[in-house]
């Protein structure tokens, strides 16, 4: 009776050892995919809007700037139903030696990449609309439209734009 009542413990013994192990490392897994693994290089990456946390995921795998898709999927659900929000579409910095949690928290805020362009006075209208069709990351969907050619309608001034910005 005895013997059967000690196995019975060395088989509960031997089960809680296993679940507590397996659940520590799990943590450590997760403990180095969060706040140890670092991005190896300054990477620029477009997240285009529509992208479910799945497929973001699967691009920054891809590029190497995480090393788990899964761990990154489950912090963004985490973090999305404590009130954090959703990931933001755009164009982002990701600087060497930033870990996970920074880049979730980078894409929860949407601290996405501005650009500057400044139309200097007495600058012509054909001249502003070169300066403008030339910037980086700027979408040409002017086509010789009309509402240019005449002198005026754009101002002098500094602009700030986004990736995907069109020059009308």
């Amino acid at each position: 009776m005895i013997d059967i009542i000690f196995k019975k413990f060395i088989r509960i013994l031997i089960i809680l050892l296993v679940i507590t192990l397996s659940g520590y490392l799990i943590k450590q897994y997760f403990n180095y995919s969060l706040y140890e693994y670092r991005v190896a290089k300054d990477e620029i990456v477009v997240i285009p809007k529509g992208y479910s946390g799945k497929k973001i995921a699967e691009l920054l795998l891809e590029r190497e700037i995480i090393n788990d898709a899964r761990v990154f999927v489950l912090w963004t659900k985490i973090k999305k139903y404590t009130n954090s929000g959703y990931l933001i579409a755009g164009e982002y910095k990701i600087n060497k030696g930033i870990n996970m949690l920074q880049i979730v928290d980078k894409m929860l805020t949407g601290d996405i990449l501005v650009y500057k362009l400044t139309i200097p006075e007495g600058s012509i209208t054909i001249e502003a609309v070169n300066i403008i069709i030339n910037s980086p990351r700027v979408i040409n969907d002017l086509d010789g439209k009309s509402e240019f050619k005449a002198q005026g309608v754009i101002l002098p001034e500094t602009y700030f734009y986004t990736y995907g910005a069109k020059a009308s």
